[in-house]
């Protein structure tokens, strides 16, 4: 109360951000959403497309892939249409949606998506995207029966995880893997 609508959102944006960084998912969706929600009544596109893109990743793990992926979708076009694809909220998106379609069995699909979001995600600012991207990188190309490529991109997890405070339970995935 009494920051503004521009800076409410941002807080609850934010705020989500950061409680789907540290697992807290059930508060994380109910603040991104409202800070979807309040960027769009006050006309406010790249808080919404920020907010899309994280509301789409905790949506992946908690709901249902379809509703991932229009997320994804919703934040990706924004982007689109604003110029906002250097952005790194972008490369999140596009992960998402490479997700989503390579867990369909959509491998074709999926790759030009995978290739956006490596491109769109940089390890220095988003340490926890770029690691979910590796997985997700290694788990398309063992789909794809490629053994080697896939053991180098969940070698790669390894490192990125030791940079992200919060427990990561891909980095015990991608040992497995």
């Amino acid at each position: 109360p009494g920051l503004g609508a521009d800076l409410s959102t941002l807080a609850l944006i934010s705020l989500g951000s950061a409680e789907a960084s540290a697992g807290a998912q059930d508060d994380s969706e109910r603040h991104l959403e409202r800070g979807v929600e309040l960027a769009r009544r006050i006309g406010r596109p790249y808080l919404e497309f920020i907010g899309l893109a994280y509301l789409a990743t905790g949506i992946s793990w908690s709901r249902s892939l379809v509703a991932a992926a229009n997320c994804s979708r919703q934040a990706i076009e924004l982007a689109r249409r604003h110029g906002w694809t250097d952005d790194p909220a972008f490369g999140v998106a596009c992960g998402i949606l490479g997700t989503v379609l390579m867990t369909q069995g959509r491998l074709e699909e999926a790759e030009p998506w995978v290739q956006r979001a490596e491109r769109g995600v940089r390890t220095e600012t988003e340490p926890g995207a770029s690691l979910a991207i590796r997985y997700l990188r290694g788990m398309l190309e063992q789909a794809r029966g490629r053994d080697a490529a896939a053991l180098a991109a969940f070698e790669d997890v390894e490192p990125l995880a030791r940079q992200v405070t919060s427990p990561q339970h891909l980095a015990v995935r991608a040992r497995a893997q």
